[in-house]
C-alpha cells in the first residue's frame, strides 16, 4: 500500500509492483491502460489509476502470477494459462505475463459463474427414449448418409 499522502508512482515503481519490465508499463501507458501524465521526461501514474487498472485492489502486490495461481489450485501452469485465455478466471495481461487479482481467484473458488453448480431440471422421463429404427434410417438417408442393411436384414439378400 502506498504511503499516506502519496498521489503518484513512477514507471519503475509500477513495474516493480506488477513484476514486469518498465518498458511494459510504458507500452500500457501509450495503449491507454493507465491514466498517466508526463512531467518533464518522467511519466507519473496516479495511485488511483493503478488501483482502477488492477480492478479496485488497494494493494497491488495482491495480483498473482500464473505460477502462484497454479500452486494455489494444485494444477499445472499450462492449465491455468488455458483458463485465463478462456476467461474462466478474470485476469489482466501485462506484456507477456498474466496478473490475477486475488479477488478473481476467490470468485473462481467460490463457484461464481460455475456451470457445474447450476441445477438441471429433470426431463420427466424415467426411461430412455429409444427412437424408431426405421424413422432414424430415413432421417439419415435424407441427410445423404448411405445405410447398408445388416446381414439378415433388409431385402433378404445375402450381403455381397
Amino acid at each position: 500500500m502506498p504511503e499516506p499522502g502519496r498521489l503518484v508512482f513512477t514507471v519503475d515503481e509500477v513495474a516493480e509492483r506488477l513484476g514486469v519490465h518498465p518498458n511494459t508499463v510504458r507500452v500500457l501507458i501509450h495503449d491507454g491502460a493507465f491514466r498517466a501524465r508526463q512531467v518533464g521526461r518522467v511519466w507519473k501514474i496516479p495511485v488511483a489509476s493503478l488501483r482502477e487498472y488492477l480492478g479496485g485492489q488497494d494493494n497491488p502486490p495482491l495480483a498473482l502470477s500464473v505460477d502462484d495461481v497454479a500452486s494455489a489450485l494444485g494444477v499445472h501452469r499450462d492449465t491455468v494459462a488455458k483458463m485465463l485465455n478462456a476467461g474462466t478466471i478474470r485476469a489482466r495481461r501485462l506484456g507477456k505475463t498474466w496478473k490475477v487479482p486475488v479477488s478473481s481467484l476467490e470468485e473462481y473458488l467460490s463457484g461464481c459463474d460455475n456451470p457445474a453448480q447450476e441445477q438441471v431440471e429433470p426431463q420427466g422421463h424415467d426411461e430412455a427414449v429409444v427412437p424408431d429404427p426405421e424413422q432414424a434410417r430415413q432421417e439419415l438417408e435424407a441427410l445423404g448418409f448411405r445405410i447398408k442393411p445388416r446381414p439378415g436384414q433388409g431385402d433378404g439378400q445375402p450381403p455381397a
